[in-house]
C-alpha cells in the first residue's frame, strides 16, 4: 500500500494532512509539526502563556522556575519567610530549623529533654 493511503472497509482512502502537519512514519495518519498539537483533524499551535516555554515534546508547555502550571497559566510561587524553592523550582520548602504550617514556616519546637 502506498504511504498516504490507509485501508478501510471501503476502497483505500487518502489521508488528509492538515496545515502544520505531515504524514506519520507509518503513512496512514498524520502528526503535527513541533510547536503544534493534534485537535481533531487539525494541527493547532501550542499556546504558551507568559512565564512559560515550549516543552521538549513540542506538544505542550511548562513553567519557568519559580512558577507553577495551572490549566492555562503559570502562577508565581509565593515563597514565605524562612523558606526556599525546591530543586524542581515549582514548589517551596522550609529551611532547616523550620517546619511547614499551612502557607508559612514556623520554628521547630525543641525536643523536650529529660534530665538524669
Amino acid at each position: 500500500m502506498r504511504p498516504g493511503i490507509r485501508a478501510s472497509w471501503q476502497p483505500c482512502v487518502v489521508v488528509d494532512v492538515p496545515e502544520s502537519g505531515y504524514l506519520d512514519v507509518v503513512g496512514n495518519s498524520f502528526a503535527c509539526d513541533f510547536g503544534h498539537r493534534k485537535k481533531g483533524a487539525s494541527c493547532i499551535p501550542v499556546d504558551v502563556p507568559p512565564n512559560g516555554y515550549l516543552a521538549s515534546s513540542g506538544t505542550d508547555w511548562q513553567c519557568e522556575r519559580g512558577f507553577r502550571k495551572t490549566r492555562h497559566e503559570c502562577l508565581a510561587i509565593e515563597v514565605p519567610a524562612n523558606a526556599r524553592l525546591t530543586a524542581s523550582g515549582n514548589a517551596w520548602m522550609c529551611n532547616e530549623g523550620y517546619r511547614q504550617n499551612r502557607k508559612t514556616c514556623v520554628p521547630e519546637q525543641p525536643s523536650a529533654r529529660i534530665s538524669p
